[in-house]
């Protein structure tokens, strides 16, 4: 088993729907098992919501790139965008022993996906972030 999947988005929320949809039809032939493909669902929501809201300065149109290599053992998601730079890796984890109102907004999304794929990495090319995230099958 293995394949790629390749595709760029605009840099709206709404794209992201017929994405999982897309994901989901190259994925099933694969017959994978359901915590990976949760994983990668949760990540995929978590980064894309995040680069969508948070990433650019202007109401200008933007692609996201999203690919998705399918090997033996792992599925390896990438997701390439011109937004800020921002290295996920490095947002510090939402304080969970307190009350959800009295923490501040936000962190809990990515902290969530650290927590639930094998592995992250990011980097920055040129004007671009990279962020690769790993999901053992």
């Amino acid at each position: 088993m293995s394949g790629a999947f390749s595709k760029n988005i605009k840099n709206e929320l709404s794209e992201l729907t017929e994405l999982v949809v897309e994901i989901h039809s190259f994925l099933d032939p694969m017959n994978l098992p359901a915590k990976p493909l949760y994983a990668l669902d949760l990540a995929l929501e978590e980064m894309l919501t995040n680069i969508v809201k948070y990433g650019y300065d202007d109401k200008k149109p933007h692609l996201i790139g999203v690919d998705i290599h399918a090997g033996k053992d792992s599925l390896v998601l990438t997701l390439t965008d011109d937004g800020h730079e921002f290295n996920p890796l490095s947002a510090v984890a939402p304080d969970t022993g307190t009350s959800v109102p009295e923490r501040p907004v936000g962190g809990v999304g990515i902290h969530l996906t650290r927590s639930m794929v094998d592995d992250m990495k990011y980097r920055r090319e040129g004007d671009k972030n990279v962020l690769e995230i790993k999901i053992r099958l």
